[in-house]
């Protein structure tokens, strides 16, 4: 019942983030979304996917400040080797291998400052994930995928999409002098 309650908590938040169009608001609200999503993997016993998202919780302290100091810079980037020694400490086949693959697509992501770029990227990770929740029997990591694809998708498509403004459009070429 717990778990389920953490999963739900964690499909709201997990499906509202690509919705937002700023980065900030994007990863706050992934952050939200994945504390509860570390409580339903650790009721699960799926602890490869709970330590994944203790790691995914140091990114998002780090990556969220605007301005990239050395120092976060240096707190971001280690939290790679953290992901690979909680990878061997809670090894369990496909589900650790999913949530690795993951977590490294979203890291990629996170980094991004372009939020096109980080929508890639996160396309990706959904896949590793989708990868680790089939395999522990999460439907709602699996629910939380599948929105993170869906969204993410669909404002690549909007963006795509959306005319030139008035102020981005090409300036017209002048007309030829009359004959005369």
């Amino acid at each position: 019942m717990l778990g389920e309650l953490f999963g739900a908590a964690g499909v709201i938040a997990g499906s509202s983030w690509g919705l937002l169009r700023n980065r900030y608001a994007m990863l706050m609200v992934q952050g939200l979304g994945t504390a509860f999503f570390g409580l339903h993997y650790l009721v699960l016993g799926a602890h490869s996917g709970a330590a994944m998202c203790l790691t995914t919780l140091m990114q998002n302290a780090t990556a969220i400040p605007r301005e990239r100091t050395p120092l976060l810079k240096v707190l971001f980037w280690l939290t790679v080797p953290v992901m690979a020694a909680l990878t061997a400490l809670t090894w369990n086949g496909l589900a650790s291998a999913g949530a690795a693959l993951g977590l490294s697509m979203a890291t990629l992501g996170r980094w991004q400052t372009d939020v096109v770029r980080l929508r890639v990227f996160f396309i990706f990770c959904a896949f590793g994930w989708a990868l680790h929740n089939i395999t522990v029997g999460s439907p709602f990591g699996l629910a939380s995928d599948t929105m993170t694809l869906t969204t993410n998708l669909w404002r690549l498509w909007q963006l795509r999409a959306k005319p030139l403004s008035a102020s981005a459009a090409p300036v017209p070429a002048a007309p030829a002098p009359a004959a005369g």
